[in-house]
């Protein structure tokens, strides 16, 4: 493999001008945070505009928004080993490599596409195997029969945004991100309702939207790669396809364990989604409004997440082994803080969030809402253990150390938490309240278990000066 030239200008010659590790925590996460938190915006506003079409499509919401996060993040999660991978190669100063990385990960791109469509496309008979009401499946099938085409950009995107924060060019998809919002309401407004002259599409209608918001990024990013100071130094417009391969192929090593690990979350969440189906329609629709105030404060927590994981990696690179554990505690910190916020909002004003979704003057919803109150006290309990999780795996991940935080995952979740919530759900009779109950049970273990990893990791690294990913 090639040695890269360094930079002139290193993180080690930047970034210890910084007084504290505090200010470099926060001056990444933020941005990231707030990028992450306008993205989750967009999709929010999208199940809004889709729960005015009606209670069907608004229980449709669910199976999409679970098939959606289960194929998609399931295919683009292996690119996020590439922020970590930047994020050491720029602490070490190798722009060459920097670059390399953004070309390699677009490429694994193209490959990894091809099978997500393919699922995504007959999506409708794996909903009606599960046990799916046809109703539903109908309005799920044309929203994907429309989204497909924004796959690929999607994890275009998702590669150009990893290299914009290894680099801490995090503002720009700040602002990318805000102008996608703006995208995604005008061409989801049109194309959903029927809006200045367009047909009305309903479910199809978000899936062209946000077909238009993806291919828009894209072009905006390689905008900024061409035109804005600061990138022409990494060649990323340089021929070198057939070059570095062993980069791509660190890159699925570091990757495929993020992969399966998020994945394997991710499906967890569309399979619990698939046995409150089983519970009744109410119960999937109280679940519903839940998730998507709980996936406005998922994102900031994988956002932070995602920041520690780069900043660990960018310590490691400049070789500042003794700053690794204050990074991880304080993005642990700040994430704490959001989820504190959060769960004043979901204990105290569970009616009024509710109210965005259903009618909550109606006497029919009112069980509804009785399901949406509990569910937000467990979940709330829940999230002080998955905030925990998530963050200190980010910074192993810093660390190369992908393989064991998966299988710690897929024990505590899958063989664990799933489990007893079926039980607790059935057998029991807690139904929905008990899938949750479950749920947290598992991931509370998984926190603890994926705690004494990094403490382990910590004491190893500042020891030898080289993680270990193998043991």
């Amino acid at each position: 493999m090639p040695i890269y030239p360094q930079s002139n200008t290193t993180m080690t010659d930047t970034e210890q001008k910084t007084p504290h590790v505090a200010k470099r925590a926060l001056s990444l996460a933020v941005p990231i945070a707030g990028s992450r938190f306008l993205a989750m915006i967009s999709s929010f506003i999208g199940m809004i505009m889709l729960a005015h079409l009606g209670p069907d499509t608004l229980a449709a919401s669910n199976l999409i928004y679970s098939s959606q996060i289960a194929v998609v993040v399931l295919t683009m999660s292996i690119l996020f080993s590439v922020s970590a991978m930047v994020g050491q190669a720029f602490g070490a100063g190798r722009d060459l490599e920097i670059g390399s990385l953004i070309q390699k990960s677009w490429l694994l791109s193209i490959l990894i596409t091809l099978p997500a469509a393919f699922i995504l496309w007959h999506i409708g008979p794996i909903l009606l195997f599960l046990g799916q009401e046809p109703k539903l499946v109908v309005i799920v099938v044309s929203f994907f029969h429309s989204y497909i085409w924004a796959i690929l950009p999607t994890l275009w995107l998702t590669s150009a945004q990893q290299f914009a924060f290894g680099v801490l060019r995090q503002r720009l998809v700040v602002i990318s991100n805000a102008l996608n919002l703006i995208v995604l309401v005008v061409a989801g407004y049109a194309l959903i309702y029927g809006k200045w002259g367009l047909p009305a599409l309903g479910a199809a209608g978000l899936g062209y939207a946000i077909t238009i918001q993806m291919w828009f990024s894209v072009l905006l990013f390689i905008g900024f790669f061409k035109w804005l100071p600061g990138f022409e130094k990494y060649g990323i417009f340089q021929w070198r396809f057939r070059e570095d391969l062993y980069l791509l192929k660190k890159m699925f090593n570091i990757g495929w364990p993020i992969s399966v690990q998020t994945g394997g979350e991710l499906l967890s969440f569309f399979f619990i989604s698939m046995m409150v189906g089983w519970i009744g329609t109410k119960a999937l629709a109280a679940q519903q409004v839940v998730s998507q105030y709980l996936f406005i404060v998922l994102v900031p927590m994988f956002s932070i997440s995602q920041a520690n994981g780069i900043l660990v990696g960018q310590a490691v690179g400049a070789k500042r082994f003794h700053e690794i554990n204050s990074l991880a505690l304080l993005c642990l910190g700040f994430g704490l803080s959001v989820l504190a916020i959060a769960a004043c909002a979901f204990l105290l004003l569970p009616t009024q969030l509710s109210s965005l979704y259903i009618d909550i003057h109606d006497p029919n919803n009112l069980g509804i809402i009785h399901l949406i109150r509990w569910i937000f006290v467990v979940v709330v309990i829940g999230q002080i253990f998955d905030t925990t999780r998530n963050i200190m795996t980010g910074g192993l991940r810093g660390l190369y150390d992908t393989q064991v935080p998966m299988i710690i995952s897929i024990i505590c979740i899958w063989l664990i938490g799933i489990p007893l919530g079926y039980v607790l759900a059935f057998p029991l009779k807690l139904g929905i309240i008990g899938l949750n109950i479950g749920s947290g049970i598992g991931v509370a273990i998984g926190a603890v278990a994926i705690v004494s990893r990094w403490r382990w990791q910590r004491k190893h690294t500042h020891q030898t000066g080289n993680p270990s990913s193998q043991h």
